[in-house]
């Protein structure tokens, strides 16, 4: 992406479909993203270099890249979502098989929405969240085969809910993680306002 080094903020990002680029490099100096950032389906795409000085985006996505295997780059981010007026403040990261752990993330401390970690083949530990303290509405980790331990989201305290759209409060959601053999990294989370599903997590032996 050399060429695009001068560019500073942008209302979206969409880097999609493109079989042949293998990092970010070029937006070196990209700060913010109002609304929607998307990085999805680049099947050569092995990290995130390039996105060194982003701090905040309204939404990150990064889904089906099929060599992504770190997620370093972004090591700034520090907030997804911040825009009252924005309904679709959440970070999704679904769909990368080679992904082993979330380091790249040290520095998110909110997510202002939905917070879906999914049908990640290999990835075995949510390393790298370790500073996150508040998901809004909904916290998702499903279908990650090898994930033993939820360690990485020690931190988090607060998943408070849309409380003023009239949804009620926030969801966690732990469905169908065939190793994960505890739950101790959610040890301070305060509470869950509305709904609460454990399911299909086949070696879980206790809730403590």
């Amino acid at each position: 992406l050399q060429g695009l080094e001068g560019i500073r903020e942008l209302d979206a990002l969409h880097i999609v479909s493109n079989n042949a680029l293998q990092s970010l490099e070029g937006l070196d100096s990209l700060r913010l993203v109002t609304f929607d950032a998307q990085i999805t389906g680049n099947r050569t795409m092995k990290n995130l270099d390039g996105l060194g000085l982003l701090q905040r985006a309204g939404r990150l996505v990064i889904r089906d890249n099929d060599e992504l295997a770190s997620l370093q780059g972004p090591g700034q981010l520090a907030i997804v979502g911040g825009w009252p007026t924005y309904a679709y403040e959440n970070l999704i990261i679904t769909g990368n098989p080679l992904l082993k752990d979330l380091r790249g993330l040290e520095a998110l401390t909110h997510v202002d929405g939905v917070l879906q970690i999914g049908s990640n083949a290999t990835l075995e530990t949510l390393a790298g969240l370790e500073q996150l303290r508040y998901v809004e509405f909904t916290l998702q980790i499903d279908k990650n085969p090898n994930l033993t331990d939820l360690d990485g989201l020690r931190n988090l305290d607060t998943l408070t809910g849309l409380q003023t759209t009239g949804y009620g409060g926030g969801s966690l959601i732990i469905n169908e993680n065939p190793s994960l053999t505890n739950v101790r990294g959610l040890g301070s989370l305060n509470g869950v306002n509305t709904i609460l599903t454990i399911k299909g997590n086949e070696v879980l032996e206790s809730l403590e």
